[in-house]
């Protein structure tokens, strides 16, 4: 003769039927309680918009250097234009910058695109067809820009350890070169 055993602990109802029975208790239909989706995969992250602006480095051929905008707006990145004067100034990875009265070299200019250097015994970046010496004092309008550090990278091997300006417009400031008009 065998012998069963039965348990006489209840066995746990499975989870579709328990979820079934608590929406038939709310009044939901039960099609939609008794159906298990996977959970939804979570949503991607979106993607980072890229920098408004990218920039780049241009050399004069003798060791010059200067970060110019390779595209994007200026409008999108600078906060408020204005304009700042002084002195132009060839320093750190041999790249412009403005001198800050009695300073060293420090705020590294960001060009706008279609600059050029000219290199010689005195460099000179030009902007809109006017050369500017190293040296010479210069009026810059435009606005201070935070380089992401990709355009960081690319501004190798000018720093912008103590800010950057985005030009957007350049003029000598009077008197600051020598009259080379003919004497009478």
């Amino acid at each position: 003769m065998t012998h069963e055993t039965r348990s006489a602990r209840p066995t746990r109802p499975s989870r579709s039927v328990a979820l079934g029975a608590a929406a038939l208790l709310l009044g939901l239909p039960l099609v939609a309680a008794c159906t298990e989706s996977p959970a939804a995969p979570p949503e991607l992250a979106e993607a980072q918009p890229s920098d408004p602006l990218t920039v780049g480095v241009i050399d004069d051929g003798d060791g010059k250097s200067a970060v110019v905008v390779e595209d994007g707006d200026p409008d999108e990145v600078i906060d408020g234009s204005r304009t700042t004067s002084s002195t132009l100034t060839v320093g750190d990875g041999a790249c412009y910058y403005l001198t800050r009265e009695g300073g060293p070299p420090s705020t590294l200019l960001v060009f706008p695109s279609g600059t050029t250097l000219e290199a010689g015994d005195v460099p000179s970046v030009v902007v809109d067809d006017e050369a500017f010496p190293d040296g010479t004092l210069i009026e810059v309008t435009g606005g201070d820009v935070q380089l992401s550090p990709e355009n960081l990278d690319r501004a190798s091997p000018c720093t912008a350890t103590a800010g950057s300006f985005l030009v957007t417009g350049a003029q000598k400031v009077r008197g600051s070169e020598p009259d080379e008009s003919p004497s009478s």
